[in-house]
């Protein structure tokens, strides 16, 4: 699952999902979007990287493919997706948390 490009969309949107929850309960707007954009990207990230930590620390050995750079595009492809979904999942959530009469309106 880790190793497919194309396995890891619909886990990471929805742990970007989840995120969105806990980011729509931020108070400040500023912060609150900042975190929108730059927790898929931490979470594409520690998709890919997460499984090969240890590998980060040792060399490379002879004719083998640095997978590192792939990491990265990997975790471009998967932001693509995951952005948005961060994005409007949070503004999702802080409406319906601010349209809520449990939750008050601010």
């Amino acid at each position: 699952m880790f190793d497919s490009l194309q396995a890891g969309y619909a886990p990471i949107c929805l742990l970007v999902l989840a995120a969105s929850w806990f980011i729509a309960r931020v108070g400040s707007p500023r912060l609150r979007v900042a975190l929108a954009l730059v927790t898929p990207v931490a979470i594409s990230a520690a998709w890919f990287f997460m499984p090969r930590l240890l590998a980060l620390f040792r060399p490379l050995a002879f004719n083998e493919d640095p997978w590192v750079p792939w990491g990265f595009m990997a975790t471009a492809a998967w932001a693509v997706f995951a952005v948005p979904v961060s994005v409007l999942g949070t503004f999702g959530f802080w409406l319906t948390r601010r349209r809520s009469p449990k939750h008050g309106t601010p």
